[in-house]
């Protein structure tokens, strides 16, 4: 149940970080991308 919770507050908790610290979400995104991309393969 909780994995639900947190799924749908994620995208909230993006536009929240987005509008705060668009920064820091950028250095976030630069540091998910590879990892992301890995394993995309």
């Amino acid at each position: 149940m909780d994995g639900i919770v947190a799924a749908s507050s994620f995208p909230l908790l993006v536009l929240l970080l987005l509008f705060s610290h668009p920064i820091k979400l950028i250095k976030i995104s630069f540091y998910l991308f590879p990892i992301l991309r890995k394993e995309a393969g």
